[in-house]
């Protein structure tokens, strides 16, 4: 968990990620008495990301990156299915954003948010193609354009200054499993590693 302070806290995990550790995070947000929460959905069956949504978490903003052919044994069959399940955790009267573009999966997602009454906010390419290589170079590992767009839309509509919202993102301590590239000369000769 990161704090406000910026100061940082492992999250007990005995075994897989599950939705108990989000529970656990809700409690610690309410007894900080935060005002805000960022949290990413650790359920993978469908059923289990409603819930998550509509008992424990009920946000007022949503992401949905994209939807992937990922984790098909329990979301699939295919990526209509992986749209499905993650549009469980679609807000109630909230705002859903996504970087998706394919029309099947947006479709998918507009008809969960109207079940819902939310609205859908798309990163379209117009905003990707505003991501400069600058504000990609600021990382220490390698960004998506359309994931940054993304962030920057989300961070636009809650009053976050551009500026200010790159400032935090290139500050923060990126993720352990975040693409990195690692380049190494040897003998006349440079190798790159991608960890990814």
């Amino acid at each position: 968990m990161i704090f406000p302070d910026g100061s940082e806290a492992s999250v007990f995990r005995p075994s897989r990620a599950n939705i108990m550790e989000q529970r656990r995070v809700v409690h610690a947000a309410v007894r900080l008495q935060a005002e805000a929460l960022v949290i990413e959905c650790m359920a993978l069956q469908p059923q289990l990301q409603s819930i998550c949504e509509l008992k424990l978490v009920k946000s007022t903003h949503g992401v949905i990156t994209n939807a992937r052919a990922d984790h098909l044994d329990v979301m699939g069959p295919d990526v209509v299915g992986v749209a499905k399940a993650l549009c469980g955790t679609v807000p109630v009267g909230g705002k859903v954003y996504t970087a998706e573009q394919r029309p099947e999966t947006l479709q998918v997602i507009a008809e969960a948010a109207a079940d819902r009454r939310s609205e859908v906010v798309s990163i379209l390419d117009d905003a990707v193609r505003e991501v400069t290589w600058d504000d990609l170079a600021g990382f220490s590992h390698i960004e998506h354009p359309d994931n940054l767009a993304l962030a920057l839309q989300i961070c636009r509509d809650l009053g976050v200054p551009r500026h200010v919202a790159l400032q935090g993102m290139w500050a923060a301590d990126a993720d352990p499993g975040v693409m990195r590239l690692f380049r190494v000369a040897e003998q006349n000769q440079e190798m790159v590693f991608v960890n990814a």
